[in-house]
């Protein structure tokens, strides 16, 4: 999908990777770029940077947990690509790890990108047209508990026909800090 023109929204754009995609892709000539962030300090922080060089990047009050920012970002109007890429990461065994832990860590990664996904695709498979992307942990490329391809698969089937398509993307190991250079 040419990126020209688009309107994109990108989950957990605060940091790390979804903030340099967020400047990447208004670079690459996205129309708007809304990036989704749940403390407001971080908001500011991304729209002071993207004044400071013109990118035509949006913040937005986007926890993929709480319904109502959601079903907000669903009445943001035509969103061409859905980028899921919040993430969180409850390190350890998850046989012995803290229970609330691991709960946290679907509700994140796996119900929060559902929950766009499912404000988000009816419109795009209306249009005949759109894209999503599921930014998956390299956790994902190991063999372990049923998580491995899970939201993907899920929504491919959801969004199938010829004018949508649902990706899975691992991109390795980033560092946090939000410096493009660093990834």
């Amino acid at each position: 999908m040419n990126i020209e023109g688009r309107r994109v929204l990108i989950t957990g754009a605060s940091r790390g990777l979804g903030r340099t995609l967020a400047f990447a892709l208004a670079e690459a000539g996205a129309r708007e770029v809304f990036g989704g962030t749940r403390k407001s300090e971080d908001a500011e922080a991304l729209q002071r940077d993207a004044n400071a060089v013109g990118a035509p990047i949006t913040p937005i009050q986007l926890d993929v947990t709480n319904h109502r920012d959601v079903e907000a970002a669903a009445r943001l109007g035509t969103i061409d690509i859905l980028i899921n890429n919040a993430g969180i990461a409850g390190y350890g065994n998850p046989v012995s790890m803290d229970f609330a832990s691991a709960i946290d860590e679907m509700n994140v990664n796996y119900f929060g990108a559902l929950l766009m996904t499912r404000a988000l695709a009816p419109a795009m498979i209306e249009r005949r047209e759109g894209m999503i992307v599921n930014v998956a942990t390299a956790f994902a490329k190991i063999k372990s508990a049923h998580r491995r391809n899970v939201l993907c698969e899920q929504s491919g089937v959801v969004i199938s026909g010829p004018s949508a398509a649902c990706l899975l993307v691992g991109p390795g190991r980033t560092r946090d800090d939000g410096d493009a250079d660093d990834v």
